[in-house]
C-alpha cells in the first residue's frame, strides 16, 4: 500500500513545546503519511500550496491554519482540527 502524500506547512515560532521539523515529520511518517516539509515563514510557501498532495496539514496556532486555508486553490476545503483543545 503507498504512502498518502501530505504536504506539512509548519510555522515553527508557534506554541511552547518542541514542535521541530524532524518530530513532524517523523511522527506523520510513522502514521503512514510520506510529508513534505514547507514553513509558513519560508519564502516559497505561496508557490507549496499551488502543490498536488493528498493531505494538506497546518501545524501551528489560529493563525497558521487561516494562512494556508487562504492560500489554497479550489473553492472548498475540508477543514478538521484533531488537536483542539477547549479554552486551553
Amino acid at each position: 500500500m503507498a504512502c498518502m502524500r501530505a504536504m506539512l506547512f509548519h510555522n515553527p515560532e508557534a506554541g511552547e513545546a518542541d514542535h521541530s521539523r524532524k518530530l513532524l515529520v517523523t511522527l506523520l511518517g510513522k502514521a503512514g503519511l510520506a510529508a513534505t516539509y514547507y514553513s509558513t515563514r519560508g519564502p516559497v510557501f505561496s508557490e507549496m500550496l499551488e502543490e498536488k498532495a493528498d493531505l494538506f496539514i497546518a501545524a501551528g496556532g489560529d493563525g497558521t491554519v487561516g494562512k494556508v486555508l487562504r492560500g489554497m486553490p479550489g473553492p472548498a476545503h475540508s477543514v478538521g482540527n484533531p488537536a483542539a483543545r477547549d479554552g486551553q
